[in-house]
């Protein structure tokens, strides 16, 4: 809790480090608390694996603050995110 946002960097290699056995159950976890502390989150290109293994690909509500990069656009809405700080009115749904 002690950062105020997640960016899960562009790269299929990255992702295959991070999803390795050693790794991956850290690294979901860490995404999941990130989501559970209402944290805004960038998931870049080629992390779609990182995505749908974790608790965020469950969700059922529109989040502002998860962020798919799918354009340029995708970006600003990140720094957009970041500078809500958090999206408290989604804590129940984040953690439900």
């Amino acid at each position: 809790v002690c950062f105020d946002a997640l960016v899960l960097c562009p790269g299929g290699k990255s992702e295959k480090e991070l999803m390795s056995p050693e790794n991956k159950h850290h690294v979901l976890n860490f995404i999941n608390e990130a989501y559970q502390h209402c944290k805004a989150i960038y998931f870049g290109v080629g992390t779609d694996n990182l995505y749908a293994n974790s608790n965020i690909a469950h969700k059922k509500h529109d989040d502002p603050a998860i962020i798919k990069a799918a354009d340029d656009k995708s970006q600003n809405q990140f720094i957009k995110a970041i500078a809500q700080h958090r999206v408290w009115h989604l804590e129940v749904e984040r953690n439900s």
